[in-house]
């Protein structure tokens, strides 16, 4: 009785299980190839299409532990699609994810092709990688979230701060608001001087006990700025976590994200 009983809860449990799929996708836009990584509903339904969650890093722990750390309900209404890259992730994180850092007048740019690409990166997420996806998988339309912790959470905070965003939800996780002397929050000064709404759901976060690497302070700083914009159509939720640091409250982060922003489903 007892192994009837394992072998039906192991049934269930690879029934419940979402299925997984990859591809690799080679980028004109930048120039390289990236791995993705695909998680569908375990029972998806012919004809209905699904809202996307979009998460970096798949390739690092924080980006491995973010689509585990979703519910069973939200695993099973939504399509987590991860970006992983290959070769070296430490000096394409810095080419994809981080702004451009050379000011002119009221605009930035690079002229490093390694460094502060992340315009090139965005342009790769909108005209070649989400279209990709859209063709092979049943997505929403204007349901779109995108995830990131460190460099990937700065790259969501650049995402949500273009004149046309591709995504209508941002989970920045300990963003790394600091690089560049803090040029988002330059960058959203002159945002605001031609916007005074901005939509989407932002939350953002950050552990108390990150004060010397910068984030703790960034965060707070760049949190209030758009509290005071009262910017329309935006909804913030900053939290901070008491006595966690830089890599030890990701999954704390991706299940209150998940009260805040999928609650309504």
């Amino acid at each position: 009785m007892k192994w009837v009983f394992l072998y039906l809860f192991a049934i269930l449990m690879i029934s419940n299980s979402s299925a997984m799929e990859t591809f690799e996708i080679e980028s004109r836009i930048i120039n390289d190839k990236y791995d993705i990584i695909v998680r569908l509903p375990a029972n998806m339904e012919d004809g209905k299409s699904y809202p996307l969650i979009l998460y970096l890093d798949a390739g690092l722990n924080a980006g491995k532990t973010i689509p585990n750390s979703f519910s069973s309900k939200v695993k099973e209404k939504h399509i987590l699609v991860g970006i992983k890259h290959q070769g070296s992730y430490k000096k394409k994180r810095r080419r994809d994810f981080l702004p451009p850092h050379i000011q002119r007048g009221k605009s930035f740019y690079s002229n490093d092709p390694n460094y502060g690409q992340a315009n090139n990166f965005h342009q790769f997420l909108k005209h070649e990688l989400l279209p990709e996806i859209e063709k092979k998988y049943p997505i929403q339309n204007n349901n779109k979230t995108i995830v990131g912790h460190s460099f990937g959470g700065l790259f969501a905070i650049f995402a949500l701060m273009q004149e046309q965003p591709i995504f209508d939800s941002f989970i920045a996780i300990s963003p790394s608001l600091w690089v560049n002397n803090s040029v988002m929050l330059r960058v959203e000064t002159y945002f605001h001087e031609k916007h005074d709404s901005l939509s989407g759901k932002l939350f953002i976060s950050a552990g108390s006990l990150e004060i010397f690497n910068r984030i703790l302070g960034n965060v707070k700083a760049f949190s209030n700025r758009l509290k005071k914009r009262g910017y329309e159509e935006l909804k913030l939720w900053q939290k901070i976590y008491s006595m966690k640091s830089h890599n030890n409250y990701t999954h704390l982060a991706i299940q209150d994200a998940e009260s805040f922003l999928f609650k309504e489903e």
